[in-house]
């Protein structure tokens, strides 16, 4: 319902060449004070309960896609983060402690069974974070996993991605969301892939 440029905010509208349409709101960013000055700290302490392979390095990642998925639209390069563990490990409470952390329903697009043309219909011109879960590589989705993870390599540079319609008049949608993905196994990659991810 408003947009904060250069720390003011303002209607939505056209502002500094670029137009950002109206939308039901999300939480806006807290006022600066000592509380907020350590929460990084206090959000990494806690990250850090999980059971990492490597402890503070892979927290420490997962705090930095955080603070970038805030920004997707304004990264020059999004970082991608794939989570696996066994059952039980606490995955999708991680996914639910980020997505409160984010804001909520409204601030990021969170789902356990989601297709590439779903995410980039919901997306539109918005550049929210995606969080899936349950990103597994199963016989039956192998394909929809894979189109998944192609969507979020286009997602990682701000590729231009370009669909045609039944009305035979085409559509672009311009990629630029931080992705994270979950899943008890990871599905073969291509090189491409494994190179972008966390």
């Amino acid at each position: 319902d408003a947009v904060l440029y250069r720390g003011e905010w303002n209607e939505p509208g056209e502002l500094g060449g670029f137009v950002y349409p109206s939308a039901p709101s999300i939480p806006r960013p807290l006022a600066k004070g000592p509380e907020i000055e350590s929460a990084p700290d206090e959000l990494l302490e806690l990250l850090e309960t999980w059971n990492w392979q490597r402890p503070h390095v892979d927290a420490f990642l997962l705090l930095g896609w955080m603070g970038c998925a805030m920004f997707g639209g304004a990264l020059p390069w999004r970082p991608l983060v794939w989570v696996t563990g066994d059952a039980g490990t606490g995955k999708s409470t991680l996914q639910g402690l980020i997505g409160q952390i984010l804001g909520g329903e409204g601030a990021l697009i969170q789902s356990s069974d989601a297709t590439p043309a779903s995410l980039w219909q919901m997306l539109g011109f918005d550049a929210l974070p995606v969080a899936l879960d349950e990103v597994e590589p199963d016989v039956d989705a192998r394909a929809k996993v894979l189109g998944v993870i192609k969507l979020a390599r286009q997602m990682a540079s701000g590729g231009v991605i370009l669909r045609g319609g039944a009305d035979h008049k085409g559509s672009e949608f311009k990629a630029r969301s931080c992705f994270l993905l979950s899943s008890i196994l990871r599905p073969a990659m291509l090189d491409q892939d494994i190179s972008r991810m966390a």
